[in-house]
């Protein structure tokens, strides 16, 4: 990872109305699709690489995790089926390891033909080829960004101090754009309900500890959740769908500050200590359901089913507009997250704050 300056994670009215929420209804939506990186992925890394990442034994089939990922726990919840990857022909197309896509932080070299075949902007080309036709009372979520703070916080490190504001501007204009082209992308596809998660506390994973960036990262998680909390709400205007952003950034925050309320023990330490392809390079903890995150990177399942909690109390029935927007959102992790979990996780893409 890499330092990062604070930028501030103003909640203002212009957030709160960027956000809407309303009440969770399981027989409401029609179907589910998936886009992200490793907090999403339920297999297709695992799939693109025959079982080699993440490698199960200690990681749970294909998952980024020890047990099922966040979106798994709502999708059972809400009575939309199994979650499945979508190189089987499933409806998540999340891949481990992806960006949003191309930025001065993250560019697209002959060497990594992986790259620009797994980013948020592939996603939406792979879902496209599908084909599919459009279900306005589908369920849409997106949870992307994590990598690319990453990218940014290693990037810094070569950049002049006099030269980094300007760097970070940059990048997150294209991080932006990205995201941009790929939700509006889908709102012509005919998406009408979006369930997003902004960028979790970086700074709070062991990586990030470990690595010494936790400033760095924490303070560019929430520079960027303030922008994207913005841009999304302008783009639900402008195409016409209706918007569900969670704070998980103040989710971790709340978590890691009560651990004994969600029923964790230890929120700083990672489960699981070795790597993504070796089953001999770690050991896996005794208690994982008290531990918030499984590796130096991702949630436990524990943690996962916390996180899904917390979504199942803000998920909007199809066409239903709230007000309570991000500000009450954090708060509501406090009460709602009872069970226990770990929490972030990468790919072997480099020493990267999530998969």
């Amino acid at each position: 990872m890499k330092s990062r300056v604070f930028l501030g994670r103003c909640l203002s009215v212009a957030l709160i109305a960027a956000c809407s929420i309303g009440s969770a209804s399981a027989a409401a939506y029609s179907g589910l699709y998936v886009f992200g990186d490793s907090l999403s992925d339920v297999g297709n890394v695992s799939l693109a690489t025959s079982g080699a990442e993440p490698v199960s034994p200690p990681y749970s089939n294909g998952r980024f995790s020890n047990g099922n990922v966040w979106v798994q726990d709502v999708a059972a919840s809400l009575g939309l089926g199994p979650v499945t990857a979508s190189i089987a022909g499933g409806n998540d197309f999340a891949v481990g390891g992806a960006e949003t896509g191309q930025t001065p932080a993250n560019l697209y070299t002959s060497s990594n033909p992986f790259q620009q075949a797994s980013d948020l902007t592939a996603q939406l080309a792979a879902y496209n080829q599908r084909g599919l036709a459009a279900q306005p009372n589908a369920l849409y979520t997106l949870w992307i960004g994590s990598n690319d703070i990453d990218s940014l916080v290693v990037a810094l490190a070569t950049v002049p101090l006099t030269q980094q504001s300007a760097y970070i501007a940059n990048d997150f204009a294209a991080i932006l754009g990205n995201i941009t082209k790929v939700v509006t992308g889908l709102a012509q596809d005919g998406m009408k309900n979006l369930l997003a998660l902004n960028v979790p506390d970086l700074g709070k994973t062991p990586r990030a500890t470990s690595n010494g960036v936790s400033a760095a990262a924490s303070a560019l998680s929430a520079a960027l959740d303030q922008s994207l909390a913005l841009t999304l709400g302008q783009l639900s205007t402008s195409e016409g769908f209706k918007l569900n952003l969670v704070d998980t950034y103040g989710a971790i925050d709340a978590i890691t500050n009560a651990p004994a309320a969600y029923g964790l023990t230890n929120v700083t330490s990672p489960c699981w200590t070795g790597t993504f392809t070796d089953p001999a390079s770690g050991t896996v903890c005794a208690n994982p359901n008290q531990y918030l995150f499984w590796d130096g990177l991702h949630p436990t399942a524990a943690g996962h089913q916390i996180v899904a909690d917390g979504v199942l109390t803000q998920v909007p029935e199809p066409g239903s507009v709230g007000l309570l927007g991000i500000a009450v959102v954090g708060l509501l992790w406090v009460k709602a997250g009872k069970r226990k979990g770990s929490f972030l996780q990468k790919r072997t893409k480099k020493l990267s704050l999530a998969g």
